[in-house]
């Protein structure tokens, strides 16, 4: 289980059953990139609903970290019920997992670069 504080919200909707797990295991999964996560908050929400082109989602994670903030927001094209849920939810994780992996990448290339002193940075950081 998640060691950071993780919350989820939906906005326009009932909370899907299962959806709270997966987005859990997805931060896990952030976790193991970035061992300092310090908060991870959630929203997934119903932008609009027609019974001929669908739902249309909009997933937003905003990831803390020390001294840097990570946000995605992720928009459905629009489809039907869970598949685009589920779908949307996977996109807004894919772009929050690049960004964090740039974002540990970035930190590594300053740490080799200058003294982790210098730079602020304990190796325990990374």
């Amino acid at each position: 289980m998640t060691q950071i504080p993780t919350q989820i919200s939906f906005r326009n909707m009932d909370k899907p059953m299962g959806i709270e797990e997966w987005v859990q295991e997805s931060v896990v999964a952030l976790e193991r990139l970035h061992s300092r996560i310090t908060g991870c908050r959630i929203m997934i929400e119903r932008r609009h609903h027609s019974h001929r082109k669908g739902d249309h989602f909009q997933v937003r994670i905003d990831l803390t970290l020390p001294g840097a903030e990570l946000v995605v927001n992720h928009e459905s094209v629009q489809g039907h019920g869970r598949e685009a849920l589920n779908s949307t939810v996977r996109g807004a994780f894919k772009d929050i997992h690049d960004q964090l992996d740039d974002h540990v990448r970035r930190l590594r290339q300053q740490t080799q670069s200058a003294d982790p002193a210098v730079a602020g940075l304990d190796s325990s950081y990374l």
